[in-house]
């Protein structure tokens, strides 16, 4: 079984005092654009990770987990999407966050094609490995204990570019603050 896990837990303290996840962005809200990718791939299942109820409302087709920690960091909130998928027991991941409304559903199916029993597979932008990556079910438990801010950056970092899909940094981009938000509305 593959299983498509959106991570939309985090507090936005970048952004200011409104969820990110909640504003427009080309006609519909942030948290939309990511998941209508996930929608559009061949996956068994979808699973978001949220901490707002409003999130929630625009997730239909994904089971919700919700992380009532949110402050521990995208670490705590993939844990509990990983355990969600071994608890489903899922084949493979693919991990794609929120805030990435550009990303097509073609790059996170070159990753999945990508990722092996034996190996993950994650996105290239500048020399940088990052999300959206795939995990195969040998490494979930390892998913499953990360805690902090950062996630599984440290699994990713560790791989060869042969595991790694190249992207721009349109396709890739991650929006953290008002900033980087009004930069990509205008």
């Amino acid at each position: 079984m593959k299983v498509g896990l959106l991570l939309a837990a985090g507090l936005s303290e970048r952004f200011g005092p409104r969820n990110k996840l909640l504003e427009p962005l080309t006609g519909q809200p942030l948290i939309s654009h990511a998941a209508a990718v996930l929608r559009a791939l061949p996956l068994d299942q979808l699973i978001a990770v949220t901490a707002d109820r409003e999130v929630d409302a625009r997730l239909d087709g994904f089971e919700i987990i919700h992380n009532p920690w949110p402050e521990r960091g995208q670490g705590r909130s993939l844990a509990l999407g990983a355990e969600g998928a071994i608890h489903r027991g899922a084949e493979s991941v693919l991990v794609l966050l929120a805030d990435m409304p550009f990303i097509t559903r073609q790059h996170c199916q070159a990753v999945i094609d990508r990722c092996s029993d034996s190996a993950p597979s994650a996105s290239l932008l500048d020399g940088r490995a990052m999300p959206p990556a795939c995990f195969p079910r040998a490494m979930l438990p390892l998913l499953a204990h990360h805690t902090g801010q950062v996630g599984a950056r440290d699994l990713i970092n560790r791989l060869p570019v042969s595991s790694l899909v190249p992207g721009d940094r349109h396709m890739l981009a991650d929006i953290d603050t008002a900033d980087d938000f009004q930069s990509y509305k205008d």
